[in-house]
């Protein structure tokens, strides 16, 4: 049965779906797999709710994500539930990876942090190692499943064309100051804004431009 992640539906709240630690141990037998794409280094992509709101704006995905440190290179993907606490009520098979990002240490000599490197739907037992050498950080993040279902059919739309109501007064101008206003605070959430938009944009054309596994 093929099974699709859920957009836009509530994952969990915060405080039920809780990191809980976890040991990142490839097995032998694990092979490394090459990343979907990579994205130039910023420290604000290594906070986790920001790459849950580039999830939530550029793929409609409503995903949990948490940030992993001092893990093992190259690193095995855990298990959902040794890496999240889900909800008693939550059937781990209904939950799977999104996205994994990870950072690596910069070589030595070098001044620039590497790339941000991308695996797309990395499946559970992917071992993956950033190209630097050796990992620094990983963030993880997990969606729900739900079934695939057949599409509905297109409603009817009307082609009536529509009527312009006819203006019987006069139009008057008027002056807004408030337009003109400042208000407290706009310049740290445009920033914000501007940070998930413009890594969004990236992340989202270079996955286009990419394979999708």
């Amino acid at each position: 049965m093929n099974r699709l992640l859920k957009p836009f539906v509530p994952l969990v709240g915060a405080a039920a779906l809780i990191a809980a630690p976890v040991a990142f141990a490839a097995p032998a037998f694990a092979a490394v797999i090459e990343p979907d794409d990579s994205i130039p280094f910023d420290p604000e992509l290594l906070d986790p709710t920001v790459w849950e709101d580039i999830l939530a704006e550029e793929e409609d995905v409503d995903a949990w994500c948490e940030s992993f440190g001092d893990i093992s290179t190259p690193v095995d993907i855990p298990e959902i539930t040794d890496a999240f606490q889900l909800p008693e009520d939550a059937e781990p098979a209904d939950f799977g990876y999104y996205l994994a990002v990870l950072a690596g240490f910069p070589e030595e000599g070098t001044e620039e942090d590497p790339d941000l490197e991308l695996y797309w739907e990395p499946s559970v037992g992917d071992e993956i190692e950033h190209a630097a050498g050796q990992n620094l950080e990983v963030i993880l993040c997990v969606a729900e499943y739900e079934d695939e279902v057949s599409p509905s059919p297109s409603p009817t739309v009307s082609t009536k064309p529509s009527v312009k109501p006819t203006v019987t007064g006069p139009v008057v101008e008027t002056d807004r100051v408030g337009d003109s206003a400042s208000v407290p605070g706009l310049g740290l959430a445009a920033a914000g804004a501007a940070l998930v938009a413009g890594a969004g944009a990236l992340v989202l054309s270079r996955r286009r431009q990419g394979s999708h596994r």
